[in-house]
């Protein structure tokens, strides 16, 4: 967001320490809990009981803070870790795909609470496994998805272009939907899904991540891939259905970056 590399230098030796922590709590490149009862943590706040395995949504973490990992030894001159990172990642996506996988269908974990969306985005599975997903989520129009996969699902729609789907979900009215909340007087956002195993704190950010997207996708208000402190600028909103018109606004080092359209009898007006 700043193009500041100062932190991901000094803080870099850290990470590396972190995935020996990952290999340590480990059986057979997944990653699990080395101590009885100790946390294994997976997902959390599902609308219904976790289906999704801890070692399943772990190992998407371990992958994924792999693959940015990457990023950063280019950016600070530390491309001799890469290979390495690379030979870890290939290990631990053969592994999810070979003990989660169904060849049967396509699908992970039966394609609930948003599995499919985490493999799509580790990149394993096949072509069944994102189109499953899109017609499940096309269908319900709600979330099943707790505070990881909310984010993933959303983010995985909008990138590979079924914005109307993912704006389905944002603006779900069905009772696990941020609208429900609001339905029930809520002025911040509920730690659980309304209706749902649990009812507990009304002022919590898991849910939060998602919102993002609102500024990313649909008012379209991005970097330019590859590049950081927000020196290019991309605007492309997503138009959808659902979606009259809309207005907002990032601020960025440069300065407010402020987007508004509104759809018209001749076209959109921006």
């Amino acid at each position: 967001h700043y193009g500041d590399s100062e932190f991901l230098e000094r803080l870099y030796p850290q990470m590396l320490r972190y995935f020996d922590f990952l290999e340590a709590h480990s059986q057979n490149l997944l990653v699990t809990s080395d101590k009885a009862g100790q946390w294994c943590l997976g997902d959390w706040c599902t609308p219904t009981a976790v289906m999704l395995p801890a070692p399943f949504v772990n190992n998407y973490f371990y992958v994924k803070s792999l693959q940015r990992m990457i990023e950063i030894a280019k950016v600070i001159g530390k491309e001799k870790d890469i290979q390495l990172f690379r030979e870890r990642i290939e290990a631990r996506k053969a592994m999810t795909h070979a003990a989660y996988f169904n060849t049967w269908d396509g699908n992970f974990i039966g394609n609930c609470q948003g599995a499919n969306a985490f493999a799509v985005d580790m990149g394993i599975g096949d072509e069944r496994t994102y189109r499953n997903m899109v017609e499940s989520y096309r269908k319900t129009k709600s979330y099943d998805t707790g505070i990881f996969g909310t984010d993933i699902v959303t983010r995985v729609l909008f990138e590979h272009g079924d914005g109307d789907v993912a704006t389905d979900l944002l603006m779900s009215e069905s009772s696990i939907s941020y609208e429900e909340m609001r339905r029930r007087g809520a002025t911040t956002l509920w730690e659980y899904w309304p209706e749902t195993t649990e009812d507990r704190s009304h002022n919590h950010p898991m849910f939060g991540a998602a919102a993002v997207y609102i500024f990313e996708y649909l008012l379209g208000i991005r970097q330019e891939e590859g590049k950081s402190g927000f020196e290019e600028v991309l605007i492309a909103p997503v138009l959808n259905t659902n979606l009259n018109r809309l207005k907002g606004s990032r601020m960025v080092p440069a300065g407010l970056i402020e987007v508004a359209y509104e759809k018209k009898e001749t076209g959109v007006e921006f």
